[in-house]
């Protein structure tokens, strides 16, 4: 597992793909990225070489290496949302999306409701 402190990011952000969502959590992969190409979420073809070269080039830019796979809490209500698990490959984060269901769904979360 790869918890994280909690880092904020904006939702509207299009180089992030959800593959699972609850009422607070989100389970996200990186467009384009090598480990998600598995995901059939995930562009072919003509587009997908496209999309692949965008996200080389804004990784480039900014100098990024962000890991493939994230979970972020989502807060009712807002835009802005917290990533809190990252990872390299599917079977990483799939661990963390199943602790977080055992234990955290259980759970009432009602101070993010506000």
């Amino acid at each position: 597992m790869v918890w994280v402190k909690p880092q904020e990011v904006l939702l509207s952000l299009p180089l992030w793909v959800t593959t699972r969502s609850s009422e607070y959590f989100s389970m996200q992969h990186r467009r384009g990225s090598a480990e998600a190409q598995t995901q059939q979420t995930q562009p072919t073809g003509f587009f997908k070489s496209i999309v692949n070269s965008v996200v080389g080039t804004v990784d480039n830019v900014f100098d990024s290496t962000a890991a493939p796979f994230r979970i972020i809490l989502c807060t009712v209500n807002s835009d802005v949302s917290f990533v809190i698990s990252v990872a390299d490959d599917a079977d990483e984060i799939e661990r963390d999306w199943l602790w977080l269901k055992e234990y955290m769904w259980p759970v009432r979360l009602t101070g993010l409701r506000r």
